[in-house]
């Protein structure tokens, strides 16, 4: 395996992680959700966090070693929200589960928020003013 190849594996490993997180969380019929977390709406923050760790792993592969450009900036937040509607269908088959429009807002607010944390530190890292 040649070095490009095996950076490439590199970068997308983060998001490969948590796209198997996200499949064994969706999986399972009840989530042991701790009570401080029993509040209204709390499945769509907890569906914007995770969401927001995968569009930062996307933004991560698809940018670290490139130029950024409004194209994959894009397509590191439309890969995110395409992960989230196979996640919304693969509930659809896990009994106690159900697909949810709100859920997949919440994850395009996510791949959003994580794309954008993304370049804000990679900005700052770089000394850039990030704003």
């Amino acid at each position: 395996m040649n070095n490009s190849v095996r950076k490439n594996i590199l970068l997308w490993l983060p998001f490969a992680a948590i796209s198997g997180v996200i499949f064994f969380l969706s999986s399972q019929s009840h989530l042991p959700i701790p009570g401080i977390f029993e509040f209204a709406n709390a499945d769509k923050v907890a569906h914007v966090c995770v969401f927001s760790s995968l569009g930062a792993a996307a933004a991560y592969a698809l940018l670290m070693n490139q130029s950024t450009s409004l194209i994959r900036v894009l397509l590191a937040v439309s890969l995110t929200v395409f992960y989230g509607m196979l996640d919304e269908a693969h509930q659809y088959f896990v009994p106690g589960r159900e697909v949810s429009l709100g859920d997949l807002c919440a994850d395009l607010v996510g791949g959003i928020v994580g794309v954008s944390a993304w370049l804000f530190v990679r900005k700052k890292a770089a000394g850039q003013k990030a704003i």
